[in-house]
């Protein structure tokens, strides 16, 4: 995974479960990491990369709730 983007990840994580007194603080730092990633790519449409970085978000989610490995057979 590119790094812009796992850091896009991470810091829309850090947002959702964070509490309400940090939420300002955390919000500035993904909106500043989308604009970053607006101004390296100037055809690129905030929309769909917040729609992306959110698909990507669920995906990393899923990889980090691994099911539990499945006893061998007796």
């Amino acid at each position: 995974m590119k790094p812009t983007l796992e850091a896009l990840i991470q810091a829309w994580d850090a947002l959702q479960g964070c509490p309400r007194h940090e939420s300002e603080r955390r919000q500035t730092l993904y909106a500043g990491l989308i604009e970053d990633q607006l101004a390296a790519h100037p055809g690129l449409n905030r929309d769909r990369l917040e729609s992306a970085v959110r698909l990507a978000h669920r995906r990393w989610l899923q990889r980090q709730c691994k099911p539990p490995a499945m006893p061998p057979r007796a």
